[in-house]
């Protein structure tokens, strides 16, 4: 089905603030880009629920190639996946043998895998998968959603079986029987994951234990400046390379900050065309406080003054 003139109208500011680029040359030009200024990417073939084996394997071809042209071209750079792009809702065994082939083929080039989390229902499956093919210490890196109730309780399994972990907020809707409702008890989720990760990493330092590395994914500033708090008040035990931080594509100017000061800084670099990016942005667009997004990208951009 064809995206419609109205539609790609109204896709085109979200586009710029979420979206790499429409084809791979594109984004992997982009990520060439910001590997020069010092940032890492991880790079995202837009794409989910696919309804036939077809439409699975297109999705595992293109992000073959999309390794083989990350590591001939020496970019810096891990795949972001979504398994139901990947055959999630074809069957659990299809599934995890396409991950199978695909994790194989990212391992023998040296490239990690961030596994997605998607809508609560599929969450068992994805961290199945992800554990039976992850083997700490890897490159694969697993998503928790502070919205969700339990993944402080999945946070505690995969950091002591030593699986880095990406840490967000949550863009999925979800019933109230699974996930926080209010965006307060979400920020302090939130904020008990990132102090739970750093103090379980604090701990393997002072135990001589190697430690997974985490992420936080946040363009929340108060988030971003508690954290670095955190980590400076342990300076002894950690340095600044201790976590990554993670950004949308649109939040260039925040990740300029803090590479300057010292942090790693990776960007989600997802690309596709108006079809396949429409679901990620419209889900981006209804977040709470969704407006801020634009406010922001204006404001980091340039496009508007915030000197009144």
């Amino acid at each position: 089905m064809k995206t419609s003139i109205l539609a790609k109208t109204l896709l085109f500011l979200p586009r710029k603030i979420f979206i790499a680029g429409k084809t791979r040359e594109e984004v992997l030009k982009t990520a060439a880009r910001l590997n020069g200024e010092g940032f890492l990417a991880t790079i995202d073939v837009l794409g989910e629920h696919s309804k036939n084996e077809e439409e699975a394997e297109e999705a595992l071809l293109e992000y073959k190639e999309l390794i083989n042209e990350i590591t001939g071209r020496g970019l810096r750079a891990t795949i972001s996946i979504k398994l139901t792009h990947l055959g999630l809702e074809l069957g659990f065994g299809y599934c995890f043998n396409i991950i199978r082939k695909l994790a194989a083929h990212a391992r023998q080039c040296n490239i990690g895998i961030e596994f997605d989390m998607e809508e609560f229902k599929y969450n068992p499956e994805i961290i199945e998968i992800f554990q039976d093919i992850s083997s700490p210490p890897g490159n694969n890196r697993i998503c928790l959603q502070a919205n969700i109730k339990n993944s402080f309780e999945n946070f505690e399994i995969l950091h002591d079986s030593g699986h880095p972990i990406r840490f967000v907020r949550g863009a999925y809707e979800e019933s109230s029987r699974v996930s926080f409702q209010d965006q307060e008890d979400i920020q302090e989720t939130f904020m008990s994951l990132i102090h739970g990760a750093i103090l379980k990493t604090i701990l393997n330092k002072l135990n001589g234990i190697s430690s997974p590395k985490h992420a936080i994914a946040t363009r929340d500033k108060k988030i971003v400046e508690h954290v670095k708090r955190f980590v400076m008040a342990n300076a002894l035990t950690l340095d600044k390379n201790c976590i990554e931080f993670q950004l949308l594509y649109g939040y260039l100017s925040l990740g300029r900050e803090l590479l300057q000061e010292g942090y790693p800084v990776r960007i989600y670099l997802p690309y596709g065309n108006d079809q396949v990016a429409l679901p990620y942005i419209w889900r981006r667009l209804k977040t709470p406080h969704a407006w801020r997004l634009l406010l922001d990208w204006l404001l980091s951009s340039g496009k508007i003054s915030n000197k009144h």
